[in-house]
């Protein structure tokens, strides 16, 4: 009985994590920790674990980083891949690899070099893809702006903001392009998307070559080269239309 005691002491002492608070300038060893919490400047020359990471100073990871939770509100750096279940970000965040999250909640800005792998993603702010080709969610909501050269899958799009990409795919795609507030002095207002192939499709003030859907509705500002429509058809006056083609059902926008 006693022994068994002591194992299960010893083996508590032993997988019990750390928790690590930096107010000034300090660096944190690779590991793994409970709670991180940087209200400074620090920096992990390694590959790092974590329960919480809460930022709101600066902090740079040159290494692969995961935590259950991240809130990212000043300035994070990752020079590897970044792992979260849930991904807060009011500041700051750029990521030199994949992204990979349960939730991402975007109020800030994020440049990510690689892929994104998602369940739900909220894009308030700037999210910009640079060396990765893809994005794929469960679910995107967007009054804020995503670029990428590359693919965006999701079973739903709905965005009020301004996405560029070179193709969407998904189930419902629903965009009404709006400029941000924050980026409304210096960016166009329409949506710039090549390709969109999607169940439901319902757009407005967005650019496309082709568009591929069941039930399509075209609305005001839009410029779309090729469509085909296999179900119900809308198109707003002020929307333009060069070539329709498909089985389909046209009603009054």
């Amino acid at each position: 009985m006693l022994m068994t005691l002591c194992t299960a002491l010893y083996y508590a002492k032993e997988t019990e994590m750390n928790d690590v608070k930096i107010e000034g300038t300090g660096r944190i060893e690779a590991g793994e920790y409970g709670s991180v919490k940087v209200d400074g400047v620090a920096r992990c020359d390694g590959e790092m674990r974590a329960e919480s990471l809460h930022v709101e100073g600066i902090f740079r990871s040159r290494g692969n980083l995961r935590a259950v939770r991240m809130d990212c509100d000043g300035i994070v750096r990752v020079r590897g891949s970044l792992q979260a279940d849930v991904l807060g970000v009011d500041g700051v965040l750029r990521v030199e690899g994949n992204l990979k999250t349960g939730s991402l909640d975007l109020d800030g800005m994020a440049t990510v070099d690689g892929n994104i792998s998602a369940g739900q993603m909220t894009v308030d702010g700037l999210l910009t893809v640079r060396g990765g080709t893809k994005i794929e969610a469960t679910k995107i909501c967007c009054d804020g702006m995503i670029r990428l050269d590359g693919e965006i899958s999701a079973d739903s799009i709905d965005a009020d903001g301004l996405i560029r990409a070179r193709e969407i795919v998904g189930e419902t795609v629903r965009i009404q392009s709006r400029r941000p507030g924050l980026f409304a002095f210096f960016m166009r207002r329409s949506s710039r998307i090549p390709l969109i192939e999607a169940t439901t499709v319902e757009l407005r003030g967005v650019s496309a070559e082709t568009v591929n859907g069941k039930d399509v509705s075209i609305g005001r500002g839009c410029r779309i080269e090729r469509l085909d429509c296999s179900g119900t058809l809308r198109i707003a006056r002020g929307a333009k239309v060069k070539t329709i083609t498909g089985e389909y059902t046209l009603h009054e926008a």
